[in-house]
């Protein structure tokens, strides 16, 4: 009865982990997409840094500081911005990876309890099989000796 009970908890948990596993799986799957948005804002960064350097040109230049400095404010403005979005999407990318080893590893252990528990439970079973057999012919073997008359 424990046995079976535990067995069933036992799948029922491996099926729950696996669905889980599949909802987490799918969202890895989006890992790419994730990646290319990085790669996006990187690439914004980088436009926005040529516009710092560009602005500050013209401030040096003095040709007009009027168009470089609203320049560079704008795209410091910008570089802060994609490095926020990139440190949400690097946070959304690893803890969906750690959700997964977390619960891989959930389900291994339990996994493993419960083989470990089932050799145990046979263990048991074998020994009081064992006991049973020796009990068996230990009556046996009392009964023979109450049969022996005494002649």
């Amino acid at each position: 009865a424990f046995r079976d009970r535990m067995a069933k908890d036992t799948n029922s948990f491996k099926e729950d982990t696996n669905q889980l596993t599949s909802i987490l799986a799918s969202t890895n799957a989006g890992i790419p997409a994730l990646e290319q948005q990085i790669n996006t804002y990187n690439d914004s960064i980088k436009k926005s840094n040529d516009m710092v350097i560009a602005g500050g040109v013209l401030c040096v230049a003095l040709i007009t500081c009027l168009a470089g400095g609203p320049m560079i404010a704008i795209a410091k403005k910008d570089i802060a911005n994609a490095e926020r979005e990139i440190a949400s999407l690097k946070n959304r990318i690893s803890g969906s990876q750690a959700e997964v080893a977390i619960l891989t590893d959930a389900k291994n252990k339990t996994t493993n309890m419960t083989e470990t528990i089932d050799a145990a439970i046979t263990a048991l079973q074998n020994i009081s099989n064992q006991w049973y057999t020796v009990g068996a012919k230990y009556n046996n073997l009392l009964q023979n000796v109450k049969g022996i008359s005494p002649e």
